[in-house]
């Protein structure tokens, strides 16, 4: 499935790949997965946003086929978007950790506050922020 908005810049496509599974001995039963691919471009920023709920190289070719010369923005750069925004309040973080037993952990409430001190000590990483506050006045998400 594919829709493309002109007027919204914006394009949704859903994928399926369906794979033979390894511990069945017939090729009737098959593993489907389902892959969102979603991309906006913001003009007057001149800024492309895709997503995809596949992997690195699925999300890269997806990219590939929508935007020839696209510099690819990723990691601690990313948050500079919240630079400005003035009386910032974090609703939830999302933080990569650099351990066997635990790659990924989502953080909201009270526990934010606490996950701070990893991320300026350098023991984990951020990966998402959901916040508000205000830029330039108006209340901004």
């Amino acid at each position: 499935m594919l829709s493309v908005n002109d007027e919204a810049d914006t394009i949704i496509m859903v994928t399926r790949r369906e794979t033979p599974v390894g511990w069945a001995q017939t090729s009737t039963i098959v593993d489907t997965n389902w892959i969102l691919y979603l991309a906006y471009y913001h003009a007057p920023d001149k800024t492309l946003f895709v997503h995809s709920s596949g992997d690195e190289s699925q999300t890269n070719r997806f990219l590939s086929l929508i935007a020839k010369d696209a510099r690819r923005i990723s990691g601690e750069p990313t948050f500079r978007t919240l630079h400005g925004i003035k009386l910032m309040k974090l609703q939830n973080v999302g933080l990569s950790r650099m351990r066997k037993d635990l790659r990924f952990a989502m953080h909201v409430g009270r526990d934010i506050n606490t996950v701070i001190r990893e991320i300026e000590n350098g023991t984990a990483r951020k990966s998402n922020i959901f916040a508000t506050g205000y830029e330039d006045g108006q209340r901004t998400r």
